[in-house]
């Protein structure tokens, strides 16, 4: 009970302010000594009134109010110095009158004074605890000069012993208070090296350890608090997320991935500075800042293009140079807003600015959201849709150009939606990209194409793959996986990437492609001719085959450098043994000038449309004669 009438008394005196650590167990102590006075100054007034000594008995009285009322000076002020002052001066005010009136400071009255320089110690500090000291021993010296030591003649006191009892009591006092100086000095030392592991703790909790800005939970604290605090106020919150970090992380090593977090970490705290800005890494490559103020849209604006012009220059560290691009999604709020729904506008806004192209900024609209609602229940279709096995697998024919026979079938994947609508394949294929779900939907086309190929004998199977793909490190082994689970020859399997990816990450794509041929799979260049191709980059992958794209293909019969173009790219092949396929031929016409032109083999709808593999092995097992070749004939 008195433990937490104890507790109840230190809350209610730490209401002045005082309610730190430090301030707590000074309020303590003080709350302590109040209840020890509360308890022995009413006793001691009954003594002093039941034996006759009514004037002592009224000047304690006296002394307790304004010792018990320093307990109100130290809620209402904090003020510790003048509290202790306030209950000291009190109590020694009585002390000094009681040594007159009992003829000299004679025990009791004498012991009291050792409290004042402890209490004092315990209320303060040493400084303030030497004063006291000095202020006894000065009292007690000062009453034995002035008291008329004759008054001790009826008892067995001498001046001589009055003397040596005053240099005791004050030999005494100084012993007590360098005692209790030591102890005080151990625990305010223990205290501080207490407060110490406090803050490193602290500091821990707060800080992430890679980067040395602050971490997650640190800027959504100090969000919350700014957004209660300054509710009226515009906040704005920058989230970013690196393009292209983890192919470096995984082409390099972490300990180069650790130092480029650290450099991106220094140049946007350099950039950020001066802004008031909390800057912080969320996790991974994801990093945040949050501005407050007026203008807030347009200082947000500036800052985000600072990142991304600061970002566009290589990052050089531990023998490697590395070029990233940054995603920026900017929230802005002059309303009312919870700290999650801000940090959700921004992640709205950065996997638009993903969306966009990458390396960009966009700044949070209402429209994001219904588009990113879109987006997420197209993704959670598409699971539905792969587990129930509504995603088809069509298939077009590759044919040679010479005799116009199948020779290979390139896998299409259809999807067509519970209400009967059909998806483009261009649009679910961006979605399983962006969701993160091209690698499942890659391993499900191939599974089930190479289930259906089985039956084509000896063609081969032409899938695509996604440069997404490239970036899952179980790709090699979901693909070999895969042929050994439908038994399907590796031989007979042709993927057709796209340069993008070669291109941007040549140090990851090149081992894949190797590993991949050397499993016996044949690779196939893509669209060549819509991106930036060169001969290195073909000498260096040593790809199998090169596929022209169709805008090359695309009015060849009236445009001469068409051709041209077709012709030099045939030698180009020819040169690095590659074979060459022309895909997009829509015409009899076309499909001659491409064989004249050095093309070995032709795909486009003038041989066959994608098609379910019902009709496609129908087609099989017709004739393999398609076109004559009258209009070759003609065409010469």
């Amino acid at each position: 009970m008195i433990w937490g009438l104890h507790g109840r008394l230190v809350d209610y005196a730490c209401a002045s302010g005082r309610a730190d650590e430090y301030g707590r167990e000074i309020a303590g102590r003080f709350v302590t000594l109040f209840l020890l006075a509360a308890l022995l100054i009413p006793w001691f007034i009954f003594q002093y009134s039941y034996t006759g000594f009514n004037e002592a008995a009224l000047s304690l009285a006296i002394a307790g109010i304004g010792m018990m009322s320093s307990f109100w000076v130290f809620k209402y002020t904090g003020n510790v110095a003048f509290t202790r002052d306030t209950f000291l001066g009190a109590f020694f005010c009585f002390l000094v009158w009681q040594s007159f009136y009992f003829d000299g400071l004679t025990p009791p009255g004498s012991v009291w004074l050792v409290v004042m320089p402890v209490v004092s110690v315990l209320l303060g500090s040493r400084r303030s605890g030497t004063i006291w000291l000095l202020i006894c021993i000065a009292a007690l010296f000062v009453s034995y000069l002035v008291t008329d030591q004759y008054r001790f003649t009826a008892h067995i006191y001498t001046s001589r012993y009055q003397l040596l009892h005053t240099i005791s009591i004050s030999c005494m006092m100084v012993a007590i208070f360098l005692f209790v100086s030591m102890v005080d000095a151990a625990r305010a030392k223990a205290y501080q090296a207490l407060e110490e592991t406090a803050a490193s703790v602290r500091l821990l909790a707060e800080r992430d350890e890679l980067s040395g800005l602050h971490n997650r939970r640190y800027f959504y604290e100090r969000l919350e608090q700014r957004l209660a605090q300054y509710p009226l106020q515009a906040h704005a919150v920058l989230l970013t997320d690196l393009d292209g970090f983890k192919e470096i992380n995984d082409t390099h090593g972490h300990l180069v991935g650790d130092e480029l977090i650290k450099a991106v970490a220094s140049a946007f705290s350099a950039i950020s500075e001066g802004e008031d800005a909390v800057i912080a890494r969320l996790g991974g490559d994801e990093f945040a800042i949050l501005v407050s103020g007026g203008n807030l849209e347009n200082r947000a604006s500036l800052l985000a293009q600072a990142l991304l012009d600061r970002v566009r220059h290589p990052f050089y560290m531990a023998g490697h140079t590395a070029q990233i691009g940054v995603s920026i999604g900017i929230a802005a709020a002059a309303e009312t807003v919870t700290a999650s729904e801000l940090l959700r506008r921004a992640d709205v806004a950065m996997y638009a600015a993903k969306q966009g192209g990458k390396n960009h900024f966009v700044m949070y609209e209402n429209r994001l959201d219904a588009h990113r609602s879109h987006q997420l229940q197209m993704a959670q279709e598409l699971v539905e849709a792969m587990s129930e096995g509504r995603i088809e697998v069509h298939y077009q024919p590759i044919v040679d150009a010479k005799t116009h026979e199948i020779t290979a079938a390139e896998a299409l994947a259809r999807w067509t939606r519970a209400d009967g609508s059909n998806i483009s394949p261009a649009e679910f294929i961006r979605i399983a990209e962006e969701s993160g779900l091209i690698n499942d939907l890659g391993v499900y086309i191939l599974r089930r194409a190479c289930r259906d190929a089985v039956g084509f004998g000896k063609l081969k199977l032409s899938v695509n793959l996604s440069p997404v793909q490239f970036t899952s490190e179980n790709l090699v082994g979901d693909i070999l996986e895969t042929l050994r689970e439908t038994n399907f020859p590796a031989s007979q399997l042709e993927l057709e990437v796209t340069e993008t990816y070669l291109i941007e990450h040549p140090e990851r794509a090149q081992p894949v492609i190797e590993k991949l041929q050397a499993a016996g799979i044949t690779v196939t260049l893509d669209d060549f001719g819509t991106g930036y191709s060169s001969i290195g980059y073909l000498r260096q992958y040593g790809f199998d085959r090169m596929k022209i794209d169709r805008s090359l293909v695309s009015g060849i019969a009236e445009d001469e450098s068409a051709r041209s173009i077709i012709q030099a790219a045939a030698i180009l092949a020819e040169s690095l043994s590659l074979k060459l396929t022309a895909e997009g031929v829509e015409s009899e016409e076309e499909a001659v000038l491409l064989r004249l032109a050095g093309c070995s083999e032709l795909q486009g709808y003038f041989f066959g449309r994608p098609q379910p593999v019902e009709n496609f092995t129908a087609l099989l097992e017709a004739s393999p004669s398609r076109r004559s070749d009258h209009a070759e004939s003609h065409l010469a």
